[in-house]
């Protein structure tokens, strides 16, 4: 028996090609998108866990362009004062103002505005970005809701490309988008509950320093000296948060103690240092039962122990000791060295540098008392910037 031969022309045969293509495509965006969305786990954990909104914005883009393979990523905020979207963070930072001009752009064209008032992400064709190379591109607008209202918008820009990564890429975006707008609402609520804490410290720190002239304005200074100084440290935000709590409220637990003990100008009795000493974990004890603040109360409890284990209230040694505590500990003292107080006058800026030195390796952290004497150096403090006492 005879085969029968087929015949295929050119033109079947390119057609056959662009569909074994098209299909080879697909199944390969399908697998990359399949591996994207198992990702998405850590990527959800992450996102959801931060309270720091500048983390968000920078890891956050930077995953979304990660995933999604875009050119750039941007972050639009709404501004409910003045009813507009705000351009807040872009990655890679250089594209910021042809995003901001993108976005203008599709307002106009009235596809943002679809998308926001849809609570639906849209693709469409660029109208500024690739003009000038003559290259397609598309924008993927993504808006981002909590169940009250609208809080921003995903900008991607890509290449343009087949229609099902296209698809792909927008549904994946999509998944993404929620996660970010979660995210973004629960560290915007976080911070709210934190300013409404600061308020609260704030009224206690007052309430210190009114029973103590001396000390007045001692907490705030203390604050600014460790802030410069985890800078200099190149601590991350939330470190940086946890030694401004902290230092605004180090001295919290001296509401306990007699104000006859606080003014006193003589030296102090033994009995009369020992209630002193008692501060720390009067303090601590006042913060514990603030949610959210143990790190905080942890902080207060430690400030004064001593890096060669000699301080109180537990005699923590070295890096036993936590960092915040050992930071505000070198701030404290400097703070202290450079105000007037009751048995003493302040000390000349030079002296109390020296005093710094001398401390550094005993009483205080020497890494910690450099990062400070930088910081002092860079800032070209003076003594009468110092004194907070009257």
């Amino acid at each position: 028996m005879r085969k029968k031969k087929v015949q295929i022309d050119n033109g079947e045969l390119e057609s056959l090609v662009r569909k074994l293509h098209f299909l080879e495509g697909s199944n390969k965006a399908l697998v990359a998108l399949q591996e994207k969305i198992e990702n998405l786990a850590t990527f959800h954990s992450e996102m959801i866990l931060s309270h720091d909104i500048s983390h968000l914005l920078a890891t956050g883009l930077n995953k979304l362009r990660e995933l999604v393979e875009a050119e750039t990523c941007s972050l639009f905020l709404v501004d409910e004062e003045k009813a507009e979207f705000v351009h807040h963070a872009s990655i890679p930072r250089r594209l910021s103002s042809l995003s901001k001009s993108e976005v203008r752009a599709q307002i106009a064209s009235g596809t943002f505005g679809w998308a926001v008032s849809n609570d639906t992400p849209v693709c469409v064709p660029t109208l500024v970005f690739g003009k000038r190379e003559n290259r397609p591109k598309c924008a993927i607008i993504a808006p981002l809701h909590t169940k009250e209202r609208t809080i921003g918008a995903l900008i991607v820009v890509f290449e343009e490309d087949e229609a099902f990564i296209r698809q792909g890429v927008l549904k994946l975006l999509n998944i993404l988008a929620d996660f970010f707008a979660l995210s973004l609402a629960n560290a915007q609520l976080f911070k709210d509950l934190n300013d409404s804490h600061l308020h609260t410290i704030m009224t206690l720190v007052n309430a210190i320093e009114a029973k103590d002239r001396y000390t007045r304005g001692h907490s705030v200074r203390v604050g600014e000296l460790a802030l410069q100084a985890g800078t200099e440290l190149r601590l991350h935000e939330e470190a940086l948060d946890l030694l401004r709590t902290s230092a605004l409220l180090h001295d919290v637990g001296k509401i306990g103690v007699s104000e006859f003990i606080l003014l006193k100008k003589g030296l102090l009795t033994g009995n009369e240092h020992d209630q002193i000493k008692q501060h720390p974990a009067i303090g601590a004890a006042i913060i514990q039962p603030m949610k959210g603040f143990e790190k905080v109360a942890a902080v207060v409890y430690h400030h004064h122990e001593r890096y060669d284990g000699y301080g109180y209230p537990d005699g923590l040694k070295g890096k036993d000791i936590p960092l915040a505590a050992r930071i505000l500990a070198v701030c404290d003292t400097f703070a202290a060295m450079t105000s007037d107080r009751p048995h003493r006058k302040a000390l000349s800026l030079d002296r109390a540098i020296a005093e710094l030195k001398s401390a550094a390796g005993t009483q205080l952290d020497p890494a910690i008392v450099e990062a400070l004497l930088r910081v002092i150096k860079k800032k070209e403090i003076r003594p009468e910037k110092l004194r907070v006492g009257v």
